[in-house]
């Protein structure tokens, strides 16, 4: 889902979340957003979650930047609302102490809004993506299997 469908989900449910955050929820924390306005328009969110039980370490989701909000007479980069939406989050959410990012390293813009935000590398992950078996070879290795076990 790129950055404009997701504003779009936001700001179908913006009211609606913004009315039911009025209530006490056991869920609190499970869907944590924090929206910038400009001129009564959605410009940017950010999605964080606890990371442990304690809540002293939290992940940043996702920051979303919506490039059409800011194209009509605002003077702001994008980075600036994202990076006004993180420095948000620190000052809100007091209990936590550390913050996790997980970040596609060929993203340039998103690794420079955060490093411009204090965050450093603290390791490097590489996903692997097995490709499917084709139904002759599941066949064939469920043959082999057999004949063997016998």
């Amino acid at each position: 889902m790129d950055t404009a469908q997701q504003m779009q989900v936001i700001r179908r449910w913006y009211s609606l979340l913004k009315f039911l955050s009025l209530f006490p929820n056991p869920l609190r924390y499970f869907f944590c957003a924090y929206v910038a306005e400009q001129a009564a328009r959605v410009c940017g969110m950010i999605q964080v979650a606890p990371f442990n039980k304690t809540r002293s370490t939290w992940r940043v989701k996702r920051v979303a930047v919506s490039l059409a909000a800011l194209s009509n007479g605002s003077h702001c980069l994008p980075s600036d609302i994202g990076s006004q939406l993180l420095r948000h989050c620190f000052q809100a959410i007091w209990e936590a102490r550390t913050w996790l990012i997980e970040v596609n390293v060929n993203d340039n813009s998103t690794l420079a809004l955060y490093r411009q935000n204090g965050f450093q590398t603290l390791a490097h992950t590489t996903y692997w993506a097995i490709a499917l078996k084709s139904k002759e070879t599941s066949q064939t290795e469920s043959q082999i299997c057999q004949t063997c076990c016998l």
